[in-house]
């Protein structure tokens, strides 16, 4: 074996999500994700894409997006 195939890629190590935040996976069509985004932040949840998954994956006709929410109420919102 050859010392090329016995390393292992090493793993980047993430911090944990904040306190009082949650990290999930979306799936579905892309407007039903969008959809149930939306719907949250009318919610008064403060939804962005997770750090390490900027940009949406598609695999045909779902949509996958990692997204984090923060359970605290948006600044200025009764």
């Amino acid at each position: 074996m050859s010392a090329v195939q016995a390393r292992r890629p090493r793993r980047l190590e993430q911090p944990p999500p904040a306190a009082g935040t949650v990290e999930m996976t979306l799936r579905g069509s892309s407007r039903d994700v969008d959809a149930t985004i939306a719907q949250m932040r009318e919610l008064g949840l403060v939804v962005r894409h997770a750090p390490d998954h900027p940009y949406p994956d598609r695999d045909g006709v779902s949509i996958r997006r990692r997204v984090v929410i923060d359970r605290r109420e948006k600044p200025g919102r009764p």
